[in-house]
Parts: C-alpha cells; sequence; structure tokens
C-alpha cells in the first residue's frame, strides 16, 4: 500500500516540483492505514482526508495546470502546509491511540450487531427527520441561546440519510439510492451554503463499503459523484455571492423560487479556468494562517494559550444556561489583526476563517502547539470508541458515528473554539440521541446472544 502512494508521490512530484507533495502524499497514507473503519465503512478516514485536503489540495492542483496562486506567490505557504499536515497526523494519531484505550480488554463478539429497524420503518424516519431538519432550521436563529443545540439535531437528518443509502446499498436498490440522492444534492442548493456537498461525499463513503474493483457499476458511480461534486462546487464558486445577496434581500423567499434562479444562470459567460481557481484558493485554506505565520512570533509574540483558555471557558458556559455570554469574535478579525490585510467581516455578514492550526501555533508555538490538538483527537477517539462499543443495535452506531465524525472532524479552517465545542455539542447530542434510542428499543425488543451472523432482526420478528 505504501508502496503505491509513494509511486503516485513520485510522479506527482515531477509534475509539481515541490517537494512538499511526497510528505502530503504520505500522510494521507496514513490516514487509511492507522485509523479504523467501522463496519467496513471508512467514517473516520473519510472525514481525515477531507480535512487532508483542505491543506494539500493546491499542492496538485495550481503547479500541475501551471496557474497563478497568490498563496505561493505571496504567502509562506510551504511552513503553514507543513503545520497542517503536523496538525492531521496529531488528530490522526490522537483518534488511533484513544479508540486503542477504549479497546483495551475488548474481545470481539462472533455475533453481529442487528439492525434496529426495517427498511420501511427506516426510510420513513428519515422522510420525517428531512421534514424536521428544514422546521428546524427555520426557527433555530430565533432563539440565540439554544441556537447551536438546535442546529444539531437537524444532523440527526444526515445520519438518517446515511442508514438509507447503506440499506439501498445492501439490498443493490439503485433506484432508491439515486432518488434519494438526487433530492437531497437539489434541495442542497437552496441554503445559505453548500449543503450539496454533505449528500454527495455521504453516498460516497456509503459506496466505499460496498465497492468491489471487478464491477462496472461502482466505477461509474464513483466517477459520477466525483463528477457532481466537482460540477456542483465550480457552480456554486460562481453564483453564491450574487445568490447570498438575493437570500439575504428576502427576493426568494421559497426553496421553489431559489431552484427558479438558480436554473436561469448561463456560466457560459464565466472563464472555466477562473472558477477552477477561485475554487482552487477556496478549498485550500492556507492563504491567511500562512501571512499570519510570518508575523508570529517576531511581530506578535506567542500568547500562551489565550485561544484554549477561551475555548474552555467557552464550553464550560453554555448559552442557554448563562445568556449574558458574549458572542464569540469574528475569525475576521483575527485575520485584520495578524495579516494586516483589510478582509469582509461582520459588518458584511461574513467571516473569513483563520483555523485552529495558526491559533494554536500563536498560543504555543512548535512543537508544543500539537500537544492539545493531540489531545481533542484522543478524545473524540475516546467518545467515538464508546459509542460504537456501547450501541447495540448495528445501524444506529453508523449513523451517530457517522454524524460525529463528519460535523466534528474534516473542516481545517474552523477556529480553536468552534473546533472543540461543535465537536462537544455534536457528541452529547447526536450520542444522547443514539444512547437513547438503542435502549428504548432493548426495552421493546431484547437483544438475544448468540444472533445469526448477517441476520437482519426487524420490528415484525419482535411481533
Amino acid at each position: 500500500m505504501f508502496l503505491n502512494y509513494g509511486f503516485i508521490a513520485g510522479v506527482a512530484l515531477i509534475g509539481t516540483i515541490d517537494w512538499l507533495v511526497f510528505p502530503a502524499v504520505f500522510v494521507l497514507a496514513l490516514i487509511w492505514r492507522v485509523l479504523p473503519s467501522q463496519d467496513g465503512v471508512p467514517i473516520l478516514p473519510a472525514a481525515l482526508s477531507y480535512h487532508w485536503l483542505q491543506v494539500s489540495a493546491g499542492l496538485f492542483y495550481f503547479p500541475v495546470f501551471n496557474r497563478y496562486s497568490r498563496i505561493t506567490d505571496e504567502s509562506p505557504y510551504r511552513a503553514m502546509v507543513g503545520l497542517g499536515l503536523g496538525c492531521v497526523l496529531a488528530i490522526v494519531f490522537g483518534l488511533r491511540n484513544g479508540i486503542d484505550f477504549m479497546r483495551r480488554g475488548d474481545h470481539p463478539d462472533s455475533a453481529e450487531k442487528p439492525h434496529a429497524m426495517p427498511d420501511r420503518s427506516l426510510f420513513l424516519l428519515y422522510v420525517l427527520a428531512f421534514g424536521c431538519a428544514g422546521f428546524i432550521q427555520l426557527i433555530a436563529w430565533r432563539f440565540p441561546s439554544v441556537t447551536q443545540l438546535l442546529v444539531q439535531l437537524t444532523f440527526v437528518h444526515i445520519g438518517f440519510l446515511f442508514l438509507v443509502f447503506n440499506r439501498c446499498l445492501e439490498r443493490g436498490n439503485w433506484l432508491i439510492f439515486t432518488s434519494v440522492l438526487s433530492v437531497e444534492f437539489i434541495l442542497g442548493f437552496t441554503g445559505v451554503f453548500a449543503n450539496f456537498r454533505d449528500p454527495v461525499i455521504i453516498a460516497g463513503i456509503a459506496l466505499l463499503r460496498v465497492f468491489e474493483k471487478r464491477q462496472v457499476l461502482h466505477w461509474l458511480s464513483v466517477c459520477a459523484l466525483a463528477a457532481c461534486a466537482l460540477m456542483a462546487a465550480v457552480f456554486w464558486t460562481s453564483v453564491k455571492e450574487e445568490y447570498r445577496f438575493m437570500l439575504a434581500q428576502g427576493k426568494l423567499p421559497t426553496k421553489m423560487s431559489r431552484l427558479a434562479y438558480l436554473s436561469k444562470i448561463d456560466l457560459r459567460q464565466n472563464n472555466g479556468w477562473g472558477l477552477m481557481d477561485l475554487l482552487g484558493d477556496r478549498i485550500w485554506a492556507i492563504y491567511y494562517p500562512a501571512l499570519a505565520y510570518a508575523h508570529v512570533p517576531d511581530d506578535f509574540p506567542h500568547t500562551n494559550g489565550k485561544y484554549y483558555l477561551e475555548t474552555l471557558n467557552h464550553i464550560i458556559r453554555p448559552r442557554f444556561l448563562f445568556r449574558e455570554k458574549s458572542t464569540l469574535q469574528s475569525d475576521s478579525e483575527k485575520v485584520r489583526y495578524y495579516t494586516g490585510q483589510d478582509v469582509a467581516g461582520a459588518e458584511e455578514d461574513t467571516s473569513i476563517a483563520f483555523g485552529y492550526a495558526i491559533e494554536s501555533y500563536i498560543d504555543f508555538g512548535v512543537p508544543w502547539m500539537f500537544l492539545p490538538i493531540y489531545a481533542f483527537g484522543f478524545l473524540v477517539g475516546i467518545f467515538y470508541q464508546a459509542l460504537a462499543r456501547g450501541l447495540n443495535h448495528r445501524d444506529l452506531a453508523l449513523g451517530a458515528l457517522m454524524v460525529i465524525a463528519w460535523y466534528s472532524l474534516p473542516l481545517f479552517e474552523r477556529s480553536t473554539v468552534r473546533l472543540w465545542s461543535y465537536a462537544v455539542t455534536n457528541i452529547v447530542i447526536t450520542g444522547g440521541l443514539a444512547v437513547l434510542a438503542d435502549q428504548t428499543l432493548l426495552r421493546i425488543r431484547p437483544v438475544k446472544s448468540g444472533n445469526v451472523l448477517g441476520r437482519d432482526v426487524t420490528m415484525e420478528d419482535a411481533s
């Protein structure tokens, strides 16, 4: 496996003439080598691969296609990419060590965990969660003290979506798989953010579980998902500024009006390479952290844990109990302070990402900056494995772990306080709901030892 990745890295190195390509590919190989799959689903490797992409994407795109990038021309990007790769490794080994810590003394069961519900019940619950997520999104921002908790509840829908994808692929039902994905993908364009991304990636992760190299349909499906993701990202890059302005003005009040507006946009007037460059610049979240790196510690001293103290204070004082708690500092303010760049901020109803990696560097410098990041991965790994081991139903475990991993781990550009607080909220809410559902199902239908391997226990079996 490492030889294969080494060969790819060697070819890419010749094409890009950037030595950082090799360590970047090596880190990607370690992600897939070190992190375990869950029930055959590469949940953690996929989440950390997306994290890795935001650190490394520009190393491949801009040199290979000979495109100009302000990142490579105007910032010490190599140093920041190195720190970013170090952060990815810290999270990876933290996760693995946390999982191994919880696995000590475990004896794997000879029986497979049963499904929590039959196909029809799962699909009905998915539809219900889909509807509830839309309603919660409408009201969440009206209650500032519990907004984060309400938003977290909407992720339950993603957990059920993942389970529906898994079940469809297990049954070979490609029609429902494609239909659900299409609806989710299209409606993902009707929000403020790029919500079309999640169903495509989650479908891809589910597909990896059943992927067989000799199946042409599987190869075609993977290629189709990759093409959809790329085209959608380019399209969104082109339209998002004007589209968000229209949403802010209240000119597109319904989902249908938004889809009608988007369908009339003609991209043929745009420069295709220009859009690709903008997308590459957006994905490669290195520019502003690299500019800040150049000023610390020469112009600004290390802050000795300032950002982590703010994070601890934010976590132990939830807003629904401490309503007087001040709002979080905009990342744009940090960018302005440490880089001197006049970037858009709260006054334009936006925020320019700064990222936990540069904040940890500002706090502690190298090498101590990696310790709290490793601790983050270790703690997430502990709770991840605790749920994987403790939940008695296979699909509940997969859905909960998917939500926790995908919404806690993949964003390199997330600030320290948001990285930790989102992970804590995610684990508490998602994990708590999964445990509650698991115990409720056990009361209705106890799981007996010695279940036949691979047999699905359904609600009809219990009745």
